[in-house]
């Protein structure tokens, strides 16, 4: 994940990571030159140089004493809330965090240079910590919503929706269409029937044919996070190759890589050792019962 840039600033990040070992990226909001009133001022500055120091409770002490100054406008404690809040978050205190990013937002914070975003895809990590994949799908869509390009958003809105993938225990389990296109622009076509995983080795059967006629196949490999990768074995469809794979000489390898809801993937195949240039597509047309 690279670097995401903000205000002139590169600013720090955060990894968080849940129970099946998703990693989301924290964006901390910074916009130091936006607080313009005096005594706040002093400490909501003096907190962003306590977190540039890596002094993150003395950054808490400070941010909560320009809170309770009363010279701040709702624009500048609403930035207080955002700083905080990202402490909060980095410091792995997530309903704290919720809550310092949700008075932020209702004070009309973070509309500037894509702010919102930010704010929206930081509350979404702090309910993903907490295991609420739901409501953290929902900020991602917001920050998505002000930001369509925004990559970690984009990353962890697909972290969230595998966890919960994982929670319902059915992954890509499921009954599916599928075609093949050859190197002569020949279409095949057939059903697969997945099983029920989110993670690990896959050993699935499907039917592969034309109007000719058709003939099963199994498919051997892993899957992890939204790619399946591995190799596809048939009884005699194909170009014979020089080896076996578990004892049949028509093989190649495969890669599947699945939207994040796992309802159809789109994929390429090759011949026994060969490049995988070929097309080959799927659509879940049943879910695992």
């Amino acid at each position: 994940m690279t670097g995401i840039y903000y205000g002139g600033a590169i600013w720090r990040r955060a990894l968080v990571s849940s129970a099946f070992a998703l990693f989301f990226t924290v964006l901390l909001f910074a916009a130091a030159n936006s607080v313009a009133i005096a005594e706040g001022r002093d400490d909501a500055l003096a907190g962003v140089n306590a977190i540039e120091d890596g002094d993150l409770e003395e950054a808490i002490r400070l941010f909560t004493s320009a809170l309770g100054s009363r010279d701040l406008t709702n624009e500048d404690r609403a930035f207080v809330f955002f700083e905080r809040g990202g402490v909060f978050l980095t410091l792995g205190l997530h309903a704290n965090s919720i809550k310092d990013y949700t008075q932020g937002l209702a004070l009309g914070g973070g509309e500037d240079e894509g702010g919102s975003a930010i704010i929206f895809n930081n509350l979404g990590v702090a309910y993903a910590a907490l295991g609420d994949h739901n409501n953290a799908l929902a900020q991602f869509d917001l920050a998505l919503g002000v930001e369509p390009g925004l990559a970690t958003a984009i990353e962890n809105r697909t972290a969230s929706r595998l966890a919960l993938v994982a929670l319902e225990g059915t992954g890509i389990g499921g009954t599916w269409s599928h075609t093949q296109t050859t190197a002569f622009i020949f279409i095949f076509t057939g059903e697969m029937v997945l099983p029920e995983t989110v993670i690990g080795q896959v050993r699935a059967d499907y039917r592969i044919g034309s109007s000719t006629g058709s003939e099963s196949g199994r498919l051997v490999g892993r899957l992890d996070g939204l790619a399946l990768t591995g190799t596809w074995i048939t009884e005699t469809f194909g170009t014979p190759c020089e080896t076996d794979f578990e004892g049949r000489n028509t093989w190649g390898k495969f890669e599947f890589i699945f939207n994040d809801d796992f309802t159809s993937f789109d994929g390429t195949f090759g011949v026994c050792d060969g490049a995988m240039g070929r097309t080959w597509t799927g659509t879940r047309i049943e879910p695992a019962e």
